[in-house]
């Protein structure tokens, strides 16, 4: 079936990587996973608290596995079992939405929702720092970008469709709530075990990577003073997550200010997953030509879009004649969101000494636990004041990493 090692792994990368994204249509934290909390209560900071919740589940363990793979040479076994634990959290909400156990209960199932989000998030910590160090080691930059592109272009147009089916789930001729959101969940469970089939098909290289005594005795914060690039790319991601502040809220003026139906949020689902698809047709042909700091550096840019439409938004009357802009607003997330993986962390693995590769991802990662911080924040700046406010200060945030990400040089150039 397969000619080469070389040819197996990248087809076992695409798969994980097409499917694994796919599932993250179906419980999107700044769509599908913060409308449900907005079913279950009326604070924008525990609106908020989910993307937080789900995004530091994943990168604040990171640093301890990081630690901990360091002495391990071979991370496979981790890597798949982690998955089979970690993956059936949704099945599991899904079951009981569907079961209607704690249907007049929902702070009990705010609570139960927020735990499998840690659950599914916290494994999944581990599983991401043995990934990506099995892909630095199994395949080089360009493979990589060619892997990240091919893969978030075929991903994107399923979403598409994908993006209907949620339209459909959410409109007035679809199922009730909860059945909706428990579809779903059911579906993007069922999207990260086919991507979990493709990890089996994975052949780990070996790679001599154990640390030295010298290594040993370093602290895991060393990178941070000793290279410099490294440092530069950590404060250029922490300040473009800022854009973090208004990101779950966007769907909310849609719906709450601009008065657009619910099934709205199946087309910004959709539309997403176009500017994903936009991301990986150009950005890995710049990843390819120009190197991964480039498209880190343009993905920052874009970013400060979104909140410039948001204020926009704020300054004009909110009507549902205002659809075309939401849907630029999430055609330019999607973009910068599929850019992360071609952009930044094909940047931090170039980056990286082979011995000391799970301490650059699993050090970064943690660091951008601090983006947990910016949906809660943004919740209780609208809760105390205005989308106007929210929109302002996430445009001066987003701003501040457009310029720090002047000056990035290429991996190479070190």
């Amino acid at each position: 079936m397969f000619k080469s090692v070389h040819q197996r792994n990248w087809f076992a990368f695409f798969m994980d990587y097409t499917f694994f994204g796919l599932g993250l249509v179906f419980v999107n934290a700044n769509t599908i996973l913060a409308a449900f909390t907005a079913t279950l209560t009326t604070s924008k900071v525990i609106v908020g608290l989910t993307p937080a919740i789900w995004y530091g589940a994943w990168l604040i363990p990171q640093l301890f596995a990081a630690r901990y793979f360091a002495h391990q040479p071979k991370k496979y076994r981790f890597m798949i079992w982690g998955s089979i634990i970690g993956r059936p959290a949704f099945w599991f909400l899904a079951l009981l939405l569907i079961s209607g156990a704690l249907a007049h209960q929902p702070i009990a199932m705010l609570i139960i929702f927020f735990i499998s989000l840690a659950w599914f998030g916290g494994i999944d910590a581990f599983v991401a720092v043995a990934f990506f160090d099995i892909l630095g080691k199994a395949l080089d930059s360009k493979a990589r970008a060619q892997v990240a592109s091919s893969s978030i272009i075929v991903n994107s147009l399923i979403a598409i469709g994908a993006g209907a089916l949620i339209g459909y789930l959410f409109s007035s001729n679809g199922p009730a709530y909860p059945i909706n959101f428990a579809i779903t969940f059911t579906l993007g469970g069922v999207c990260f075990f086919i991507s979990l089939a493709g990890l089996f098909f994975i052949v780990e290289p070996h790679e001599s990577a154990a640390p030295t005594q010298v290594h040993q005795k370093e602290s895991s914060l060393t990178p941070l003073w000793n290279d410099k690039i490294f440092m530069q790319a950590n404060v250029v991601r922490v300040l473009g997550g800022l854009s973090g502040l208004a990101i779950p809220f966007y769907v909310l003026h849609a719906t709450q200010e601009a008065h657009l139906e619910p099934q709205i949020i199946g087309g910004f689902v959709a539309v997403g997953s176009i500017g994903a698809a936009f991301a990986g047709i150009i950005f890995g042909k710049v990843a390819e030509k120009f190197g991964a700091h480039r498209v880190f550096q343009i993905s920052t840019w874009l970013s400060l879009l979104p909140p410039l439409i948001g204020l926009g938004l704020t300054l004009t009357p909110a009507s549902a004649a205002a659809t075309w802009v939401y849907i630029v607003c999430y055609l330019i997330i999607g973009m910068v969101e599929g850019s992360i993986v071609i952009g930044f962390f094909n940047y931090i693995i170039d980056l990286a000494p082979a011995p000391k590769r799970t301490t650059y991802i699993g050090l970064t990662n943690t660091i951008g636990g601090l983006l947990i911080l910016p949906p809660i924040i943004g919740g209780w700046i609208l809760d105390s004041s205005s989308y106007l406010i929210l929109f302002s200060i996430t445009v001066i945030g987003v701003a501040a990493a457009g310029v720090a990400a002047f000056g990035l040089k290429s991996a190479h150039q070190q």
